[in-house]
């Protein structure tokens, strides 16, 4: 019985071992495939957010659409400002981005090829509140009888 056992044993150990060799071989050939298809099929657009001084805009909200589609990502900015849109398909996009007390932003006709990785640094202007409010106070005394 002893004697079976190890021959079972050795015959799993040598299946083993051959089907660790041929996905050892045949392993780093399936990556490369895969990494190729993403990299074939996919974009990157990147950048960072900042005021006029050149400091970077935490929590704002960048929104990348689709020109002719139905794409669509949004991504709030990290504490450094950055954003970033990984695998995103070839074509034209509309980037927008938005922060509370600045001017709404937007970048049309950006065109990302096949895996192309591209960068648009994006500068909000701060909202002049005091402007605002001036319009909106001459809007009212328009209006008044």
């Amino acid at each position: 019985m002893k004697r079976k056992c190890s021959v079972a044993v050795r015959i799993a150990e040598a299946l083993l071992a051959t089907c660790l060799i041929a996905f050892g071989i045949m392993a780093p050939r399936f990556a490369v495939e895969l990494r190729a298809q993403g990299q074939a099929t996919s974009a990157r657009l990147s950048g960072t957010v900042v005021d006029k001084t050149g400091a970077d805009i935490a929590g704002a909200t960048a929104i990348l659409k689709g020109a002719d589609t139905q794409f669509t990502r949004v991504f709030t900015t990290q504490t450094d400002g950055r954003f970033v849109f990984t695998l995103v398909p070839a074509g034209q996009y509309v980037l927008t981005v938005e922060k509370e007390g600045f001017k709404h932003y937007e970048q049309r006709g950006i065109v990302l090829g096949l895996a192309e990785s591209a960068n648009q640094d994006v500068t909000l202007e701060e909202f002049d509140t005091m402007k605002a409010g001036f319009t909106f106070d001459r809007l009212i005394q328009a209006l008044e009888p």
